[in-house]
């Protein structure tokens, strides 16, 4: 029904239309039409409010912070990010990660984070309102999304947008966003070694960090502004209703 109904089928990454072609849709309906962001809301900071925001939320100016944003849920793969980021922390005194949301396997990660957590290593903000998703995301040096599962991931989104390098796990619907070497690094999912090494490496070197940021929030803003998918929107919905008169 959707095949003889639908005048267009969207789809959010490569993998899903592979996956409608599979289920037999035809691949002159699907379309990719992603998911926007505010690159007004999500935008860097200079210096001085991104060290007043930090105070205000808790962070000390010298850590460097690995932000997560999203559902502590299984897909989320979080054990591997929590034992990556293990790795890092003996590594580099100064590391912390920021789990920001909440889910239904927030009490086993904490189980895992244990000792991390319990030093304030690895802080866990629970849910936090949508308003004020852009402040965390602003305050963080680096961001991690080690899942197994996505379709186009909006916090990753917002994280490259606001111009923070990435490290995210090998899925379709990540790798639409991430070059390997240049808007971040791809991993192997549920590899944590690989997450540790990929976190340590772009945190140990200020340039390339600043070089990945910058070559995100680019990206990001070319393709995923609200202005440029609300264009894409305007355009589908001309060329549907003029192929209804």
């Amino acid at each position: 029904f959707l095949d003889m109904w639908a005048s267009a089928i969207m789809v959010l990454n490569p993998g899903m239309m592979v996956e409608a072609a599979e289920c037999g849709l035809r691949a002159s309906k699907l379309l990719w039409m992603p998911n926007p962001v505010d690159i007004e809301e999500f935008c860097p900071l200079v210096p001085d409010a991104r060290s007043a925001l930090r105070t205000r939320l808790g962070i000390a100016e010298e850590s460097e912070v690995v932000l997560f944003v999203g559902r502590l849920a299984p897909e989320k793969e979080l054990a591997s990010l929590v034992k990556g980021f293990a790795k890092l922390a003996a590594l580099r005194p100064q590391a912390m990660l920021v789990l920001v949301g909440d889910g239904p396997c927030r009490e086993e990660i904490q189980s895992i984070a244990g000792k991390l957590a319990d030093e304030g290593r690895i802080r866990f903000t629970g849910a936090v309102p949508s308003s004020a998703v852009h402040q965390w995301v602003q305050i963080a040096d680096v961001f991690a999304l080690v899942s197994s599962l996505e379709g186009l991931p909006v916090s990753l989104i917002e994280a490259m947008a606001t111009g923070l390098a990435v490290v995210v796990s090998d899925i379709p619907a990540n790798r639409q966003l991430v070059d390997h070497g240049v808007e971040g690094m791809v991993v192997e999912t549920r590899n944590e070694d690989a997450i540790g090494s990929a976190l340590e490496s772009i945190l140990s070197d200020g340039e390339t960090r600043w070089r990945m940021g910058t070559a995100a929030r680019l990206r990001i803003g070319a393709s995923f502004s609200t202005g440029r998918v609300v264009g894409m929107y305007e355009t589908l919905f001309a060329k549907i209703l003029g192929n209804v008169r």
